[in-house]
């Protein structure tokens, strides 16, 4: 397009060394991960030479960390956040987030939104009795997202027990299940992980559903499109710490390109690196 001859390998060698220049910013967001009271987890999928893998993102208030990896399992979150982990995360119903529940400390929010698509799904069904009950637990999900949306125009002591007749309600629908699979394995969501889904009920500032986290993870799905992935681990390196330094610039509103530049200005002069957690300049 500009009418410049670029060497792919002179290429390769700048792209590695401004990645050792994010190295030490995107270790510090990733060793914070752990201490953060509230995270949002999603993952998606990855190409590497054609090999199918993982990038996980961990979504905190103000800043954000993507992961390439093999593995979708819960693996992953005992790696990045430890055992002993004792905040809320906010996920779909993934089981690896509920082997991760069943193993650590954690609290969960299961996203309703995905709730509501598989509910969906049901009323899509041939089965009659099915179609009837998805459509009376749709209703009932839209009726608690209606009172969720009315917060500002009730006062507390009413907004409050509002919502919670509406979790009720749900709850009871949910217990009257058709002797079907498809209608049963809903139902044993909210007989398993009932509280799971209403946990934002006890706890303010917590979303019903994970679309913040699907928001920080959108670029990245655009990315895979335009790049088709990763061609080994050093790709696989550069895109993480990348990804993670203009995710979390996003959010901060500052310059992806000034930290970028300062990074790299830094890293020459062999001088304190930047820093992307809210302390750091």
């Amino acid at each position: 397009m500009l009418g410049l001859e670029i060497s792919a390998g002179q290429l390769a060698k700048v792209v590695q060394k401004s990645s050792l220049a994010l190295a030490p910013a995107y270790q510090q967001l990733l060793e914070a991960l752990p201490t953060q009271d509230y995270l949002g987890i999603d993952e998606t999928g990855h190409t590497d030479r054609g090999n199918a893998m993982w990038t996980w993102c961990f979504r905190a208030e103000e800043f954000v960390v993507f992961r390439i990896l093999e593995s979708r399992a819960s693996g992953v979150l005992h790696q990045t956040l430890g055992r002993d982990y004792a905040g809320l995360i906010s996920c779909d119903y993934f089981s690896a987030y509920r082997t991760f529940l069943k193993e650590s400390s954690c609290r969960m929010q299961f996203c309703q939104a995905h709730l509501i698509r598989d509910v969906k799904f049901l009323t899509t069904l041939p089965d009659a009795c099915t179609k009837r009950w998805a459509h009376k637990l749709l209703m009932a999900l839209r009726r608690l997202f209606r009172g969720i949306h009315q917060q500002a125009a009730l006062p507390d002591e009413k907004w409050g027990p509002a919502l919670a007749r509406a979790r009720d309600k749900i709850l009871r629908i949910a217990r009257r299940a058709p002797a079907r699979a498809e209608a049963q394995n809903i139902a044993d969501r909210f007989r398993n992980h009932g509280r799971e889904y209403f946990a934002f009920l006890e706890q303010s500032g917590i979303a019903p559903t994970n679309n913040f986290v699907e928001q920080a993870i959108r670029f990245i799905v655009q990315d895979r499109k335009a790049t088709q992935g990763t061609r080994g681990i050093a790709g696989q390196t550069w895109c993480q710490r990348i990804w993670s330094v203009l995710g979390t610039c996003r959010l901060q509103g500052r310059s992806a390109f000034a930290f970028i530049a300062l990074s790299i200005a830094n890293y020459f002069k062999r001088i304190p690196m930047p820093q992307l957690l809210p302390a750091g300049p």
